[in-house]
């Protein structure tokens, strides 16, 4: 499950990149806060008004959209990407599932179901069918 994730986060932040990259070489328009927020950079300031830069703090459902949204403008198609699709609840399920796992209460919560299992493993394929096939060039 935890290796599932870091996949689809390291894969999220790696397209938002080359995205980015691909805009700017293209000269597609793309703000200054998408391209922090691509490499996950945000900002404050401190009370001297100097700016502090930190990490941002993504949800990884928001950053895949993010990335598919980047994606799109990098490629200059419609997305394709449906929120009522199975991969996209099963990643729903399967980052509760590590949340747990993470944080358990109960002795039950470090028990991993075959169902589990299974939906985490449509979660990476339906993530990857949707970033990564076809877009290679990006």
């Amino acid at each position: 499950i935890r290796s599932i994730l870091a996949y689809i986060e390291a894969v999220t932040f790696s397209a938002k990149v080359s995205c980015v990259k691909h805009c700017l070489d293209a000269g597609i328009e793309i703000s200054d806060y998408e391209r922090y927020l691509a490499v996950e950079i945000d900002g404050d300031l401190n009370d001297k008004g100097e700016i502090i830069e930190r990490p941002a703090r993504i949800r990884l459902t928001n950053n895949v959209r993010f990335a598919l949204r980047l994606l799109e403008k990098a490629s200059n198609e419609p997305s394709s990407f449906d929120p009522s699709s199975e991969w996209w609840s099963c990643l729903r399920e399967t980052i509760r599932v590590r949340d747990r796992l993470m944080h358990p209460r109960m002795p039950e919560d470090v028990d991993i179901s075959g169902a589990e299992i299974v939906s985490a493993l449509k979660a990476m394929k339906g993530f990857t069918d949707s970033l990564l096939l076809g877009h290679e060039d990006k």
